[in-house]
Order: C-alpha cells, then structure tokens, then sequence
C-alpha cells in the first residue's frame, strides 16, 4: 500500500481498494500547521512585550492611537490582522511617534503578512489539489461501476 493517509475503502467483485491521500500532501498539510503555530506565537511574543511596554508608552501616543492599542493591550485575545491595521494606522498617520518602536512593530507586521500569505495560499492550494483528487477518483469509480453505495464509516450509516 502506497505511504499516506488510507480515505477511503473501495470494495467490488474484483477485491478491495484502498483510496490514500499521499504523504506529500499531508506534508503540506503539517506545514500549513506548523506556519499557523508560528504566527501564533510571534502574535504572542510581541503582544506580550508590547503590553509590558505600554504603561511608559500610553503616554507618548496621540489620542487615537492610544485608544487603538489600549483595545489591543486589554483583550484577552488579539487577532493579528487587527493589530497589524493599528500599526498600519500608527505607521501612516503618526510615523513621528516613537519610531524606534514603530520599526519594530512594522518588522513584525511585515513578517506575519508574510507568513499569513504563505500559509492561506498554500492552504489554499491544498484544498485545490485534494478536491480535484476526490474528483478525479469519483470519475474513475463512477466509470468502473453501475451501482455505487457509501457508508460512513463512523456512524455506519449507508
């Protein structure tokens, strides 16, 4: 049987079949995974040393950005896309305050758009190749048989 994930289980009067998914793509799969639990963690990391910095820098920021990152610095959850608007934000409105600290969110920001666009197109490009696999194998089945029946294998239902 070829290395990978066993899907699907096709029996006929010529015998059983064993449908699976090729261990390169669930490589793909874990690397998706593995670029998910990195942009976590960066996302963590920096969240961690930014809310450990603002009480000595709420005071240099201008009203507005203050009131953006304090939504970021009281939430319990951050979504790396919003904290990369307010950067953004603090980039094009306010480039003069604290820019020692805007270059090092801008970096960050530029590596999790990065790292984002990478796992989305490659997750992306995953679900495309899986979906013409299934598609290209119902084909094939649907040729070779008149009667096809399914049976999900955790109910047991047909």
């Amino acid at each position: 049987m070829p290395e990978g994930l066993r899907v699907a289980t096709i029996a006929s009067e010529n015998g059983i079949r064993h449908l699976v998914l090729p261990e390169k793509a669930l490589k793909c799969m874990d690397h998706v995974e593995d670029l998910k639990s990195r942009i976590d963690q960066e996302l963590n990391r920096v969240l961690l040393w930014f809310r450990s910095q603002w009480p000595a820098l709420a005071p240099s920021f201008p009203e507005d950005l203050r009131e953006r990152f304090l939504r970021h610095v009281r939430a319990p959850k951050v979504s790396g896309r919003k904290l990369a608007g307010s950067v953004l934000a603090w980039r094009d409105q306010h480039p003069k305050v604290r820019p020692d600290l805007l270059s090092a969110m801008e970096t960050w920001r530029k590596n999790h758009k990065r790292l984002t666009q990478e796992m989305d197109n490659l997750r992306d490009k995953i679900q495309a190749w899986r979906t013409d696999f299934y598609r290209n194998e119902a084909k094939r089945i649907a040729e070779d048989y008149a009667v096809i029946g399914l049976e999900d294998s955790i109910s047991g239902r047909s």
